[in-house]
């Protein structure tokens, strides 16, 4: 899934914001995103996999929800991944308080043939890459660091836009679109 607001160049449909405006400005909601924000992803997660000679790259809400992907791998389902992913890297996160560790920023996941590295953001989002296990883990870590601080500044970005309007994906009614998206000749 990908949650966006076309530009105001096209035609606007926006998404419905269901949350009371006092929640609107909580720190682990995603903000609205335009057509220019996921093209930013695009290109931030196509020079991530091309540098890093990653299979793919996904920006994962920490519910579990996919906000976009670069990149491919067989048999690969990436709405299914972004949910485990988010879920251990909840999991992780939360043995590394139980032990009193203070930095947690990430997880990486060595395997025969495909590894992965899980990445913190911010607040609301996560880095997931999986690569090819002959390649060098410190390579795609060090790519994945700069991808994260972008991507990151891009999400600042659209939030500082409308802060009013971000929203969280948990909160979404998935089985009425109707819910989701809603057209509004202000957007």
């Amino acid at each position: 899934r990908v949650f966006l607001k076309p530009s105001t160049a096209s035609p606007a449909f926006c998404f419905k914001n269901s949350l009371p405006r006092e929640h609107a400005a909580k720190p682990s909601m995603i903000p609205q995103l335009t057509q220019e924000d996921i093209a930013v992803f695009e290109a931030i997660l196509r020079d991530l996999v091309i540098k890093s000679e990653s299979s793919i790259a996904l920006i994962v809400d920490r519910a579990g929800y996919l906000i976009h992907q670069y990149g491919h791998l067989s048999g690969f389902d990436s709405t299914q991944v972004a949910t485990l992913a988010s879920n251990a890297f909840a999991a992780t996160e939360f043995m590394a308080n139980l032990i009193s560790e203070p930095d947690f920023s990430g997880m990486y996941q060595q395997g025969s043939t495909i590894s992965t590295f899980t990445l913190n953001i911010n607040a609301s989002c996560l880095l997931f890459v999986a690569f090819r296990s002959d390649l060098s883990a410190g390579a795609i870590k060090y790519f994945s660091g700069e991808a994260v601080k972008q991507i990151a500044a891009q999400l600042e970005i659209a939030y500082n836009r409308a802060p009013e309007k971000a929203f969280d994906p948990a909160d979404l009614n998935v089985n009425d679109v109707r819910e989701i998206f809603r057209k509004d000749p202000n957007c």
